[in-house]
């Protein structure tokens, strides 16, 4: 689901999708749901940076990938098989024989293994110039052409002609109403916190809440540059904990109030 955008009023407040170049140009349309799914196909399939991945142990790993050819057109293997995922150096293991390496690090190579590099997929020029050369690095036969038209066929144009059923809200859609749209979507798969929904609320105007949120805590816990403010006018004693299950108390000083840093134990003696 998207939102046609570039009315001036409302406005929101927007970032590219992840692994974009932020280009500084106000965009057409902005994406309501849906935005992992398009992130993941941007950054795969597109992007000419490897992607980031957290694992299951919560490590940042870098991949690009690949689509095997001859895996592709072997009608007793899985598609999803066919789908090879690779180091930030393009070089790995052999599945049958972990004591193989495969490079892929050069045009040259992915020739040879007969890997097709799965993030100029959607450029034609560049997905036209891989397979001149590979059907160059092959000798231009008869059989090499005939196996790349098939991928080309079956495979490559199976994936770019593919249609994703977009709904798209007008421009002019009140921002009360994107906002309950937003919400509703987004309830289902991976669940928004009230924060996140908040945020959504109050992205309009080129407010960010959520930068607002993070300086206004710095500063009640004392870690900004200024400890006073007007929020601690009417306060005579609040408890903050941290991270290091410190807290940070607030007390009166003379005509101000000042922050100060103690230990659990050492607050509710």
């Amino acid at each position: 689901m998207r939102l046609a955008y570039g009315s001036a009023s409302p406005r929101f407040k927007y970032r590219p999708v992840e692994g974009a170049e932020n280009i500084g140009i106000t965009p057409s349309f902005l994406i309501l749901d849906g935005q992992q799914r398009l992130t993941s196909i941007y950054c795969a399939a597109h992007s000419d940076n490897p992607v980031i991945i957290h694992t299951d142990k919560d490590k940042l790993i870098k991949r690009f990938y690949y689509l095997d050819i001859n895996k592709c057109l072997d009608g007793n293997i899985d598609r999803v098989e066919a789908v090879i995922s690779v180091p930030e150096n393009r070089k790995f293991r052999a599945e049958h024989d972990r004591s193989i390496q495969i490079d892929l690090s050069s045009r040259e190579l992915e020739y040879q293994h007969e890997m097709f590099p799965l993030n100029i997929i959607f450029d034609s020029n560049a997905r036209e110039d891989w397979a001149d050369g590979y059907k160059e690095y092959r000798g231009n036969t008869s059989e090499c052409k005939n196996k790349y038209k098939r991928f080309r066929s079956e495979v490559l144009d199976t994936i770019t002609g593919y249609k994703l059923p977009v709904i798209t809200l007008d421009k002019d859609t009140p921002k009360e109403a994107v906002c309950r749209v937003f919400e509703n979507v987004n309830k289902g798969g991976v669940t928004l916190t009230v924060f996140e929904l908040v945020t959504a609320s109050f992205a309009a105007d080129d407010f960010n809440l959520r930068e607002d949120c993070e300086k206004c805590r710095n500063i009640i816990r004392g870690t900004a540059s200024s400890q006073t403010t007007d929020l601690m006018d009417d306060v005579d004693k609040c408890i903050f904990p941290d991270s290091n299950n410190s807290v940070f108390f607030v007390h009166e000083e003379r005509s101000s109030y000042s922050l100060q840093k103690g230990r659990r134990s050492e607050t509710f003696a």
